[in-house]
């Protein structure tokens, strides 16, 4: 029995696999879908941050959560920034996190935040309901993405939220103000 043409079968059909899946454009179209997240600033009417735990005002003790598709979720801490993405997965599956309080983030400019998603790429309106309490009204957050073009060169990726039914543009970086 001859096993010769088995393996140059099998040798030929590995090499134009490897060949063949490598483009840019494959690895782009379908393997990773656009999700979103928010990173939301919460300052009072002074512009001091109440998620800041050096902030003696702050809410950090309250019970904050989320709801978000009728489910509550309560705010957790994290001191360092969310590194939740591996940049080698070749395919990356959205998975709702819930809320965050980061207390220490990367960028230097910016000061401590809450982090709430990730979300899929949501073609139509969703939503998310912050509760902070502590009898202060809850801010529903609504939004919805839009996207353009199928190669990594055309694709444009859009979010349009509204912060208690007032719309922001491409905007997934909120600051509310809390009295």
């Amino acid at each position: 029995m001859n096993i010769l043409p088995k393996f140059q079968l099998l040798a030929t059909s590995l090499i134009l696999l490897l060949l063949t899946s490598c483009s840019d454009e494959e690895y782009f179209e379908g393997e990773s879908d656009p999700y979103v997240e928010y990173r939301i600033a919460v300052v009072d009417e002074k512009g001091n941050n109440l998620v800041d735990p050096a902030n003696p005002n702050n809410i950090l003790d309250r019970s904050v959560s989320v709801v978000y598709h009728g489910e509550e979720y309560p705010l957790e801490s994290f001191e360092n920034e969310i590194q939740i993405k591996n940049p080698y997965a070749r395919t990356y599956l959205t998975t709702f996190y819930g809320i965050f309080n980061v207390t220490k983030p990367q960028h230097a400019t910016s000061g401590p935040y809450l982090y709430v998603g990730e979300f899929d790429d949501v073609r139509d309106v969703d939503e998310f309901t912050i509760k902070w309490g502590d009898g202060m009204p809850d801010d529903v957050i609504k939004f919805k993405t839009d996207t353009k073009g199928s190669t990594k060169d055309t694709f444009k990726f859009n979010v349009t939220t509204w912060v208690n039914g007032k719309k922001h543009k491409n905007v997934t970086d909120l600051t509310i103000v809390k009295k």
